[in-house]
């Protein structure tokens, strides 16, 4: 005998069955996003807090949910930084090329570029009719 008539899809107006929809979203996302390790487990969590009146008559229900994802792979990359000894300002770029001073083919574009990925023929275009020492420039 059925004497509890609450389905959990229907109270509120559906309102517990979109949170999980909700989260369940956040989860699937988090499974799809190529960043995160694939067969880690994750979880959604739905919450029913049951508060009774003084008179033991009517309770209050409050829904909330929440989903633990897993968190997105670490990543680090090399920063080339130094003073410039002009401006005596501090300068900062990412190493591109993997090797301190190492000319390299950008493979998006198939440009030859420093290690920090400027254009070499940009700046061969900036410095005409020099000899260019591209280690002795990164370190100015």
């Amino acid at each position: 005998m059925k004497n509890i008539s609450l389905n959990l899809s229907e109270i509120n107006e559906g309102a517990a069955q979109e949170k999980f929809e909700y989260e369940m979203e956040k989860v699937f996302e988090n499974i799809l996003d190529k960043n995160t390790e694939a067969t880690k487990k994750r979880t959604v969590t739905l919450t029913v807090d049951v508060i009774p009146d003084k008179e033991r008559e009517l309770v209050v229900l409050n829904i909330s949910s929440k989903s633990k994802l897993v968190p997105r792979d670490e990543t680090s990359t090399k920063i080339l930084f130094g003073r410039n000894s002009s401006s005596g300002f501090i300068e900062a770029s990412e190493l591109v090329s993997g090797v301190r001073g190492q000319l390299f083919m950008d493979p998006d574009d198939l440009k030859v570029k420093t290690d920090v990925g400027e254009p070499v023929e940009e700046i061969e275009e900036q410095e005409k009719n020099e000899v260019i020492d591209f280690k002795k420039r990164r370190n100015n």
